[in-house]
């Protein structure tokens, strides 16, 4: 069966497509990144977005680069996200 391209997610978020393409269950993600279920699934529908000391394990567990990742999240923030703005981003 040939790998799905996350073009052709059927509707699905980005981070929900890219987990299926690593062949994953949120309870895997979730036993390696260290966090709940739960957390998983706000994540997936954007409801919610991992600290950043997660990013590095989430990124593995999906088998895609923190900068995709990055990318990703950021651009599922909305501009109330973003306020306190973090010095970091600031610059």
């Amino acid at each position: 069966m040939p790998r799905r391209r996350l073009d052709d997610t059927d509707g699905l978020t980005k981070l929900m497509a890219l987990r299926h393409l690593a062949g994953l269950t949120q309870q895997q993600v979730a036993d390696k990144v260290g966090v709940q279920v739960s957390a998983i699934s706000r994540w997936e529908s954007s409801r919610n977005i991992p600290d950043t000391r997660r990013w590095a394990d989430y990124a593995s567990a999906l088998q895609i680069p923190v900068k995709q990742l990055t990318e990703i999240l950021l651009n599922n923030l909305q501009l109330d996200d973003l306020d306190p703005l973090p010095n970091a981003l600031a610059k």
